[in-house]
């Protein structure tokens, strides 16, 4: 055995998770700090770092990659999740019926954060507390929204609505969220400049949304990519080369200016 194996250094070979084989799984979920599994019975399974309850099991323990556990709130209280999305310290999970439920960390209470520092979470739930358990974000289902699909960034989280809308929240650094601002929200927030771009070519739907670090980008039915970042919006665009400005609206077909 040589010094690597000995002292338990990984070596980055692909290793077989045997307590996940037989739970019919179709889609894994990577973070920075810990992994969500959903299976084909509608069960959710977790490993990694529990901090803050980014894995939504009801405590902040660690969970080893040979054990993954169950998070059995979702069963509990009869809900099938369609998709989740992991940040570096949250989860995003949707349901099949178009509502979310997140977890783990809230921000940083206090007026000094609230003035200064401004640490808010990407829980959605209008506070800064942390979540050991999924809650759910009432802002939709008091609006009678349905959420088709999520997205997580490091920081940040967005939710595209079955009307083609776009929704985001956390911190706001670079103008992720496409509000225009750099300014955080503990709320989800409606992306009124794609409503305007819907509004110029209605037939040219959001289908696909992402977001990672400090981008958040939604591709739409005619291949035009909406990219949110820097305080401004670009656009890229398939077809005839043709630019416009429009304040700090900038975008650009076949390219970022």
């Amino acid at each position: 055995m040589d010094i690597v194996s000995r002292r338990g250094i990984p070596t980055g070979e692909p290793t077989l998770i045997e307590n996940l084989d037989d739970k019919g799984v179709k889609k894994i979920i990577c973070g920075i700090h810990h992994n969500i599994v959903l299976t084909d019975t509608g069960k959710v399974y977790a490993f990694g770092k529990g901090l803050y309850g980014a894995m939504g099991t009801g405590n902040q323990r660690a969970v080893p990659y040979k054990d993954p556990v169950e998070i059995n709130f979702f069963e509990k209280n009869k809900l099938t999740i369609k998709d989740a999305a992991v940040g570096e310290r949250h989860t995003v999970f949707l349901t099949d019926s178009g509502d979310i439920y997140t977890c783990g960390y809230g921000g940083k209470g206090g007026i000094l954060n609230k003035l200064f520092s401004k640490d808010i979470g990407a829980l959605g739930h209008g506070d800064t507390d942390h979540q050991l358990l999924p809650r759910k974000v009432k802002y939709f289902s008091d609006k009678k929204i349905k959420v088709s699909k999520i997205a997580a960034g490091r920081y940040h989280t967005v939710a595209l609505s079955e009307e083609g809308d776009i929704y985001t929240w956390g911190k706001g650094q670079y103008g992720i969220l496409g509000t225009g601002k750099s300014k955080p929200s503990a709320v989800p927030l409606l992306v009124k400049d794609v409503q305007s771009f819907r509004k110029e070519s209605p037939d040219n739907v959001v289908i696909h949304i992402d977001a990672a670090d400090s981008y958040t980008a939604a591709l739409t039915s005619n291949f035009c990519y909406l990219y949110y970042y820097c305080r401004r919006r670009k656009r890229l665009c398939l077809g005839r080369e043709q630019s416009r400005t429009d304040g700090n609206r900038i975008w650009k077909r076949n390219g970022f200016d």
